[in-house]
């Protein structure tokens, strides 16, 4: 196939690339308007999971300030703006198709970060990389497309600095074909190429130019996203039709429903009742709390929490966040919990991810729980704090449960004013559930000072603002999913409680977000 055939199949799957300009106006930027990337990260990472595999790549090389990194097939651009702008390296974003480069300069532009990201066009076969030119490589679902492997890989070794490393995420075939309509699926989905490589095919492809190999299977997590990629755009065809019109729409739901079915009915991964589980399958599902396993990260870094420190985690729910704690950093942590349900259910997972002697779930009145005198090396809370009616006793009692030097991070609900109107009252009234008053920052501070520990506190109220629109977005617009699967009743009342955080946290201006991180001195 030729170059020109190749470029004009793959202009098929992205003719759309213009529709970034329709997001950023859904943002209230006009052409030509200064970026922030922060706003564009929500919008430019088109490849499977948004930020995680860029933040994978981050950690797995252990990409540092000055680092020169080569971003092969980089599209628009975003996962290369969004590695600059974290790790302050400079990264070069090569790309095939000239509406993807043109696009990916002026978003770089925009964002004032042409000093860092520099974009290339061409075939990165033909591409002059120069020699040991590179500290790293990164690709995301690209290289798949690249006809002549061998030769690719030999490049890109050759690019790379002594030592130098390379990180590419990336489809793999898990099985021979079996039938016609697998293979009329897959010859879809290669679009431009023959064949689809196998896992051991790519790490004998790395080795034979040079490379040592190490190899992540995360084939489970494809066959979640693909069949929740699909939902989405079935659900919401109306929504992105009107946004993007009815030929880019049907050309995408066809790709996505292909995906699907490769990732899914035709290699079919699933759990049933009892199975072992993967704990990195359940952290898609089991944060119920804000921003995923961010508040988590957050509390790891903070803290700098270690292998074998012993943490506490206050209103452990079903335990995700202890679960996910102790699987990345190898600590041992009790989950406290003071909801039978959750706790029987967090235990039920716990042992089923085979953590039991990394998580203890306890059950009970984190008031009235035996903590133990100078247990703990760290106390976690995420969302729950602000359940407690005697804060004053809880902060006590954590501080004495606390090793010296100990230290806690917990996030929350703030109250960033007084209440103004009965609209606000009712409303805080109806999301307070069960306690009378909701703290300022500054009371959050105070207590944990009466309490003996030196505290610093991190404003976080406009990613509240942020997230309790766009949940409240999602549910609305996908309410008839939700109730086939939990039924009207359960989907009533937590949109009920939905709008009412949106409320809150943006059209009153009432209520905000808080991490307190704390030492005991």
């Amino acid at each position: 196939m030729s170059q020109e055939d190749h470029k004009l199949r793959q202009r098929i799957r992205y003719r759309h690339v213009e529709k970034i300009y329709k997001d950023l106006e859904e943002l209230g930027y006009h052409d030509n308007d200064p970026l922030k990337v922060t706003d564009l990260i929500t919008l430019d990472q088109w490849h499977y999971f948004g930020l995680e595999p860029v933040d994978a790549a981050i950690k797995l090389l252990d990409v540092r300030e000055g680092a020169r990194v080569l971003d092969v097939g980089a599209g628009i651009g975003g996962a290369s703006r969004y590695l600059a702008h974290k790790t302050k390296c400079h990264v070069t974003a090569a790309e095939l198709l000239p509406d993807n480069h043109r696009v990916g300069q002026d978003l770089t532009s925009r964002c004032g970060m042409t000093g860092s990201v520099k974009h290339v066009c061409g075939d990165i076969i033909t591409t002059e990389l120069g020699k040991q030119e590179f500290d790293h490589v990164m690709s995301f679902q690209v290289i798949l497309y690249v006809e002549d492997k061998p030769r690719l890989f030999r490049q890109l070794y050759d690019s790379l600095k002594p030592g130098g490393t390379i990180f590419f995420e990336e489809f793999y075939r898990l099985k021979d074909v079996e039938n016609s309509d697998e293979q009329a699926a897959l010859d879809f989905f290669l679009l431009c190429v023959n064949t689809m490589p196998t896992q051991q095919d790519y790490k004998q492809l790395l080795e034979d130019a040079g490379f040592q190999v190490t190899v992540h299977d995360n084939s489970d997590a494809y066959s979640e996203y693909t069949h929740g990629r699909w939902e989405n755009w079935d659900q919401q065809r109306d929504k992105y039709v009107r946004l993007y019109g009815e030929d880019m729409v049907d050309g995408w739901l066809k790709l996505i429903v292909t995906t699907k079915k490769l990732c899914n009915e035709f290699g079919l991964l699933g759990y049933h009742d009892n199975d072992p589980l993967k704990v990195t399958d359940l952290i898609t599902l089991d944060q119920w709390h804000y921003f995923g396993t961010e508040p988590v990260d957050a509390a790891m870094k903070l803290l700098d929490i270690r292998e074998g420190a012993r943490v506490l985690d206050v209103g452990a729910g079903i335990g995700g966040p202890s679960r996910y704690l102790a699987h990345k950093s190898k600590c041992h942590v009790t989950a406290s919990e003071l909801l039978p349900d959750n706790h029987r259910v967090g235990q039920d997972l716990t042992s089923r991810c085979g953590m039991t002697g990394s998580v203890k779930h306890v059950c009970g009145d984190i008031i009235t729980t035996e903590l133990g005198d100078q247990e703990f090396d760290h106390v976690m809370s995420i969302q729950a704090i602000y359940y407690v009616e005697d804060k004053p006793r809880l902060f006590r009692q954590l501080y004495d449960s606390l090793k010296p030097g100990g230290t806690i991070c917990f996030e929350e609900f703030c109250r960033l004013k007084d209440v103004e109107n009965s609209d606000e009252q009712a409303a805080l009234d109806f999301f307070l559930l069960c306690v009378n008053t909701m703290p300022t920052h500054g009371d959050y501070r105070q207590l944990l000072e009466d309490a003996g520990f030196q505290v610093t506190v991190h404003d976080i109220s406009d990613t509240y603002s942020e997230y309790t629109h766009g949940r409240w977005e999602n549910w609305d617009q996908q309410r008839d999913k939700y109730v086939r699967l939990y039924g009207e009743d359960m989907v009533d009342g937590w949109l009920k409680f939905i709008v009412t955080a949106k409320k809150l946290c943006n059209e009153f201006g009432l209520v905000g977000g808080g991490r307190f991180v704390a030492r005991k001195v």
